[in-house]
């Protein structure tokens, strides 16, 4: 997984192994999860936010595919919005480890 390199997904740096734990270095990205900003009363989702952000979404999953790896828990909770400057591009979680 640390092999996989696009802008739409979290990089994972290691992973570490013991008796009773995984653990995982990943990119922190800020922003918190997409799914709560998109409820927020503040916030105006539009048709367009939409479009791009499931653009950028099958963009991720398409590079993950063509790496013959499948992202078998999607939902949006796992979808963390990368902000800069104005621009907010939704990255995937790559919570799963298949070999």
């Amino acid at each position: 997984m640390n092999q996989l390199n696009h802008a739409n997904l979290i990089q994972l740096y290691a992973a570490f192994e013991s008796r009773h734990d995984i653990i995982l270095v990943m990119e922190y990205v800020e922003g918190g999860e997409l799914f709560d900003r998109i409820i927020d009363e503040n916030y105006n989702l539009t048709e367009l936010d939409t479009v791009l952000f499931i653009r950028q979404i099958c963009e991720g999953l398409q590079y993950m595919h063509k790496m013959y790896i499948l992202h078998l828990d999607l939902k949006v909770n796992l979808l963390h919005p990368r902000i800069s400057y104005s621009n907010i591009t939704p990255t995937l979680t790559q919570l799963l480890l298949t070999i």
